[in-house]
């Protein structure tokens, strides 16, 4: 099964275009808007550091249980770390209808970038509380920071 055809059968139709761009804005309001929440909320600074997922992994390992409106909480932390990997990797979001299968771009062109699916990493997290150390936010932005400069070949 060619690529193309795999990522059509299981995550869906990819959105093109136009389409995009304004899915992408919304990422990046949500993103955003999460960051405020969390703060606000929490008292903790999500500035789209590293060090802010350490903080943000602090506050989740004092939780006794997955977040109630987890489809909120998911989707609003899966932007942030999507956002991360955009922001401070250059990565590029991949989008598909069904947006818990959307991915973010890291490395060279499309023959060497590696697709890292924030919202997949996130819903794993959460669903494992108040364990799950071993799906750690702050891993998985590691991860991606090392294969970005793998890729870049600085490292």
């Amino acid at each position: 099964m060619k690529g193309n055809d795999f990522e059509e059968k299981y995550f869906g139709e990819r959105l093109l275009g136009d389409e995009v761009d304004r899915v992408v804005e919304d990422i990046r309001a949500t993103a955003d808007e999460c960051a405020r929440r969390f703060a606000e909320t929490f008292g903790i600074e999500l500035d789209f550091s590293e060090e802010s997922l350490t903080r943000l992994e602090e506050l989740l390992s004092r939780m006794d249980s997955p977040p109630t409106n987890m489809n909120l909480v998911g989707t609003d932390l899966g932007c942030y770390l999507g956002e991360m990997l955009v922001r401070n990797l250059g990565g590029r979001w991949v989008l598909y209808k069904n947006s818990f299968h959307s991915a973010v771009a890291v490395g060279g062109g499309e023959e060497t970038e590696h697709h890292f699916y924030p919202f997949h990493k996130v819903y794993k997290r959460l669903k494992k509380l108040p364990h799950g150390e071993e799906e750690s936010l702050a891993y998985f932005y590691h991860s991606a920071k090392l294969t970005h400069s793998r890729l870049a070949g600085d490292g």
